[in-house]
């Protein structure tokens, strides 16, 4: 058992355990929003607030508008899905299909699971790229080309799109394989880009990264509500959803994750401590050992009582010809009539009419018990013999 002095450094180790984890959970949460990659609200050179501004003061109304439950917003005609996160479930992407089906247009742009997951959806795969491959710009009847382009940035080796559909326009792309391309489906379009470099705050300000987004803009009808996807970033407006019961309390409000870490490490506490929860209680001692036919007769009674006849039928059916067939080698899974009959090649001496029509009463659909222990009978002699 502990001392009193050691009871009292573990409660204050718990304790301070308690408020450094509070404390590094408060400095997690206050720092989400600006080192978090890609989100629209972050000032960090991964982050993607240049662009948010940039396309306002272009005449596209902006949108990062957090969801209490994922359903897109009724204005938005473009969304912009930069490197998510968070996997996109079965739902959410057949929301994200029949909008764009409807007439949206959806751009994907990433390298990350989630956005090669989208890619995979649509039938595109992502591959390597030799490194310094520069990415060139391919002259469409409905996007011409920018003016003397200068050459794009990444922060990485390119990735491509390989497919093997034919329906879809390379708008960027190297010697290999494109990393962009425009996609329609029914009244709307994919654009679907593995390079997301030139849409961060950093990617922006270097080379031709500003051109390139600008011109993938330029397919896009001016003027449409662009809504910037954070669910998939892990951004959720939970403030506004529903408690339905304690349960929910504890795992949503600060007050019931709070109890939570204490209880846990009140219990921690305990179990270091090695305190039992009350008297020991001695497990009885029966030293007394019962006869082998007190459990042959417990077996027998609960067969008896359950009313399996079929079943032990089907073991002693199993069995007899398990054993006979043992010697010879004979398969004892064969139908019964061609079991006799290759047992009878190799035992001259078998009454291979009285074997069939015993196993053919182990096949008898309602047996009595009489009948069940005269034919157990049989086969044990038969066994023996």
């Amino acid at each position: 058992m502990f001392s009193r002095s050691r009871d009292t450094y573990l409660t204050a180790a718990i304790f301070l355990a308690l408020i450094v984890a509070l404390v590094y959970e408060a400095r997690q949460q206050a720092a989400v929003p600006e080192t978090l990659p890609y989100l629209a609200s972050s000032t960090s050179p991964e982050g993607t607030a240049a662009l948010y501004r940039w396309l306002a003061e272009l005449g596209y109304p902006t949108s990062d508008e957090a969801l209490d439950l994922f359903s897109l917003p009724p204005t938005a005609e473009i969304i912009f899905l930069l490197n998510p996160s968070q996997r996109i479930t079965d739902g959410e992407w057949e929301t994200l299909n029949n909008w764009v089906n409807e007439g949206g247009t959806l751009v994907v742009a990433g390298t990350q699971s989630s956005a090669t997951a989208v890619f995979g959806r649509l039938d595109f795969r992502p591959i390597p790229l030799e490194e310094g491959d520069q990415p060139v710009w391919l002259a469409a009847p409905f996007a011409p080309a920018p003016d003397q382009p200068a050459p794009l940035t990444a922060n990485r080796a390119w990735v491509g799109l390989e497919s093997t559909r034919t329906d879809f326009v390379p708008l960027y792309t190297t010697a290999e394989a494109p990393i962009a391309v425009w996609l329609p489906q029914g009244q709307g379009h994919w654009l679907l880009s593995t390079a997301v470099y030139p849409f961060t705050n950093a990617g922006l300000a270097e080379g031709d990264n500003g051109r390139f987004v600008l011109t993938l803009l330029n397919l896009i009808q001016k003027g449409q509500p662009i809504w910037f996807d954070e669910w998939h970033h892990g951004q959720r407006n939970t403030a506004e959803i529903p408690l339905t019961g304690p349960g929910d309390w504890l795992r949503q409000t600060n007050m019931g994750q709070a109890l939570l870490y204490v209880g846990l490490l009140l219990f921690v506490g305990l179990v270091l401590s090695g305190r039992r929860f009350g008297r020991a209680i001695p497990l009885p001692r029966d030293n007394r050992r019962r006869a082998p036919i007190e459990y042959i007769t417990a077996i027998a009674n609960l067969n008896r009582r359950t009313g399996q006849r079929q079943a032990t039928q089907a073991h002693y059916h199993a069995r007899l010809k398990r054993t006979l067939g043992k010697t010879y080698r004979v398969n004892p899974t064969l139908p019964d009539e061609a079991y006799v009959a290759e047992l009878g090649r190799y035992h001259p001496t078998l009454d291979s009419t009285a074997l069939l029509t015993l196993l053919q009463r182990l096949k008898n659909q309602y047996p009595t018990e009489t009948e069940l222990l005269q034919i157990a009978q049989e086969v044990d002699e038969w066994m023996k013999g």
